[in-house]
């Protein structure tokens, strides 16, 4: 009973307002306090809890929304990581449906976010996992895109629905032409194959000018928010008069 979840808002560019969340997995240690999952995640996944610990999130995160948009008259999509651990593993997509039936929430409001290092070794099964979701009118997000084994093949054969580039070409994109160009070309490609763009880790207004005059669609970030857990969202909302 020591985990627990920590959502941050997703801000829509074009509508200028929120319209989602991201789930985030923290470890209220008894004595260390918080920990963040870059301390815990690997081990669970070395340790074969993983898939526990992911199926709790899920189910917790689709209780959250369902939840939300019901009380706000909403239609906000929540992401939930999927490690490559959980997406492997022969059970996930009976898990994946079940939690859906059990929660009730609509699966149109959920997304998994996925890694590219899934697709190394084992492209063809993914693709087949991927669909599966899709036909459940689940969306699909690659996270952290331009970090690892980045490549194009992935937008033209993967199911996807959203990419999600990564905040280490967002920190210096006020000071850097390279990390302008690449950005730019990241955004009018994501925009030309039909993906939503959702760029990760702004901080500061300069960032967030020239993103929204580059046609970038969403935006994470402490800018608009930092994770925050699920007792004060309500207090950060009601500036907005969601």
């Amino acid at each position: 009973e020591q985990l627990v979840l920590f959502y941050q808002p997703k801000y829509n560019l074009s509508k200028d307002e929120f319209d989602g969340f991201e789930a985030l997995v923290r470890w209220n240690h008894p004595t260390k306090g918080l920990v963040s999952p870059s301390k815990f995640i690997s081990v669970a996944e070395e340790s074969n809890l993983i898939s526990e610990i992911g199926l709790w999130v899920l189910k917790k995160s689709c209780i959250f929304i369902k939840e939300f948009n019901e009380q706000h008259n909403k239609d906000f999509i929540v992401a939930v990581n999927a490690s490559a651990v959980q997406l492997m593993d022969d059970g996930f997509e009976d898990s994946v449906f079940n939690v859906i039936k059990e929660t009730g929430v609509n699966p149109q409001h959920l997304e998994l976010e996925i890694t590219e290092s899934l697709f190394v070794s084992s492209l063809d099964l993914v693709f087949e996992k991927l669909n599966f979701f899709r036909n459940m009118e689940i969306s699909i997000a690659l996270d952290d895109f331009g970090t690892g084994y980045s490549s194009l093949t992935y937008l033209k054969t993967l199911p996807i629905t959203t990419l999600k580039l990564d905040k280490t070409f967002i920190d210096d994109i006020v000071s850097s032409e390279v990390s302008l160009t690449i950005v730019k070309s990241v955004i009018q490609i994501a925009k030309s194959t039909g993906l939503k763009i959702i760029v990760e880790g702004v901080e500061t207004k300069e960032q967030l000018n020239i993103l929204s005059t580059l046609g970038c669609d969403y935006i994470q970030g402490f800018y608009f928010s930092k994770p925050i857990p699920e007792e004060e969202i309500a207090t950060l909302f009601a500036k907005d008069n969601v």
